[in-house]
């Protein structure tokens, strides 16, 4: 009967220890300094370069509930002429079958908390260094492309540093970020934790690389356009819009990290418009799908939808030129808006003459289906001129100022159509000093 008895017996045995070395190493790592050679080899192996390790151990990851096999004080360098990058510790993962016959294979390699900093390039690229010493780090092609096959996964775990572009610095920080070896390319997954002002924002990465081409999907909630233009004054534009902002800009590089296109589509639950200074305009629902083409220097708004007292804005739009001089046109419509809010959506630089000479005149009632076409010209980007202007709306219950030889005027009804020059009324009736009638009149 004992030897039916002793596999229970092995069994539990085993428990046993599992669950003391468990215990052991909740308390501390376990140091293997006897194992630092064999470990120094493997990985060299893994990632195709000399390695010196300073200590090895085994630890317990509260976070992801696995064995780990850490290891401190790394100087990876591809040659004795270069410069050695340093790696304060790093979690391995082993294959392993390979270890159940007697071989150390480096599976993946997680850096954890390391301090990292993002520069733009002067030929508009993007560059990855050491937050700590400067040094220039490879690119994830190049990182891949040296290591053994059995190399899948490159990480970094609770990393921080710093995004710098031109003379604007943001703060990142909890940056989980992994780097997977995949049958046509890389794959990149992760999230980090962005400080923009005095805004923390969420950040999704989901990115691929294939034949020298990046695309970086970037999912991201909570945004602050106004934080965004005071952090990038050519964005400056955009501070009008005082609403948080989520959804995804998909992201089109090269092997270079050059930017080559984008593609937007973000969301809002509602906040405000600050188009006129002083005046802001609540507004709900808001949606953006846009593309941008730097290599034709094109900018499409293919949908703007915005909830303006329960009525539903939209306006599509092209910019052509993002460096030097340039041009845009936009269309837009809106299906209802009461006169008291004309002040508040007719910005101020937008065919002054004409705003002024309406929002004189005009002291109630309700506009629909309002058509507006604009267009102008641009310098990197931004719009100067006007050169455009022209729409029309239906009116309903609108009241006229006295000007002038002309009475007031209340109840009006009918269709307008304007530009940047005049504005024509057609007017179906009304009231004044005098019974109201059918006509035509020009402002």
């Amino acid at each position: 009967m004992l030897w039916r008895r002793w596999p229970l017996a092995l069994a539990g045995l085993a428990a046993a220890a599992v669950g003391l070395l468990a215990w052991r190493l909740v308390r501390a790592p376990i140091a293997l300094g006897a194992l630092v050679p064999r470990i120094e080899a493997a990985l060299g192996a893994a990632v195709g370069s000399p390695v010196r390790v300073g200590g090895a151990a085994l630890a317990w990851d509260g976070a992801t509930r696995r064995l780990e096999l850490r290891v401190e004080q790394v100087e990876v360098g591809t040659s004795a002429d270069e410069a050695r990058a340093a790696v304060r510790s790093a979690a391995l993962a082993v294959e392993p079958w390979a270890l159940l016959r007697g071989r150390l294979v480096v599976a993946a390699v997680d850096v954890l908390e390391p301090r990292l900093r993002v520069e733009r390039r002067e030929n508009g690229g993007l560059e990855l260094r050491s937050g700590i010493t400067g040094q220039r780090l490879p690119v994830p092609e190049s990182l891949f492309r040296r290591a053994a096959p059995g190399l899948r996964r490159v990480g970094i775990r609770h990393g921080a540093g710093e995004i710098a572009l031109g003379d604007t610095t943001w703060r990142a920080d909890d940056a989980d970020v992994e780097l997977r070896r995949e049958r046509d390319g890389i794959g990149v997954r992760g999230h980090l934790a962005l400080d923009i002002g005095a805004e923390r924002v969420p950040v999704r990465l989901d990115g691929r690389y294939r034949a020298a081409a990046v695309r970086l999907a970037i999912g991201f909630r909570g945004l602050s356009p106004p934080a965004v233009a005071a952090a990038l004054p050519r964005l400056g534009s955009i501070a009008a819009l005082v609403l948080p902002l989520g959804g995804v800009v998909d992201l089109r590089m090269d092997d270079a990290l050059r930017l080559h296109g984008a593609r937007l589509r973000l969301a809002s639950a509602g906040g405000r418009l600050a188009l006129v200074p002083g005046s802001p305009l609540p507004v709900g629902r808001t949606a953006v799908a846009a593309v941008l083409d730097r290599d034709t220097g094109r900018l499409e708004v293919g949908r703007l939808a915005v909830e303006l007292d329960g009525a539903r804005a939209e306006v599509r739009g092209a910019l052509a030129g993002l460096e030097g001089a340039g041009s845009f046109e936009a269309d837009g419509q809106l299906g209802g808006l009461p006169v008291a809010r004309l002040a508040s959506c007719w910005p101020e630089g937008l065919a002054p003459g004409a705003r002024r000479a309406v929002l004189a005149r005009v002291a109630g009632g309700e506009l629909g289906d309002v058509q507006v076409r604009v267009a102008g010209r641009t310098l990197d980007g931004r719009p100067q001129t006007v050169d455009g202007l022209a729409g029309g709306a239906t009116f309903s219950q609108v009241a006229l100022r006295a000007v002038g030889a002309l009475p007031p005027f209340a109840g009006l009804a009918g269709t307008a159509t304007f530009s940047e020059r005049a504005a024509d009324l057609e007017v179906a009736g009304g009231t004044a000093g005098f019974s109201a009638s059918r006509g035509r009149r020009s402002a």
